[in-house]
């Protein structure tokens, strides 16, 4: 869940070059996610990349929200943002994300990530 368009289409490649065998659904921002997770009629992911400054429903926002949505709050969430500010990863922490990933850089350093 990223509102940046580049920043999706760069994690979704790097995720089909080194495991193409997982599927990679992308959201513009924390209310497209959420209309995709809670439509029944798609199935749930095994895990969340969130972003944390997006307009609208930033990513505390709708962590917040997946959080605390029966449906939703099973599925564990990372933290994938530019921020490096220790504020943003104990908040993340403590609203349930189960890790903090710092954007890269690079793109190979991205790929690093799903090594």
């Amino acid at each position: 869940i990223d509102d940046d368009e580049d920043d999706r289409w760069l994690f979704s490649e790097a995720l089909s070059r080194t495991a193409p065998f997982i599927e990679c659904i992308t959201a513009g921002d924390g209310h497209e996610a959420l209309n995709l997770l809670m439509d029944e009629t798609n199935r749930l992911p095994d895990l969340i990349f969130l972003d944390l400054n997006m307009p609208g429903l930033d990513g505390k926002k709708c962590l917040t929200l997946l959080k605390g949505n029966p449906r939703l709050k099973e599925i564990p969430v990372i933290i994938y943002s530019t921020s490096n500010f220790y504020k943003d990863i104990e908040e993340s922490q403590q609203l349930g994300a189960v890790d903090f990933i710092i954007k890269p850089t690079d793109y190979n350093k991205l790929c690093a990530l799903f090594h």
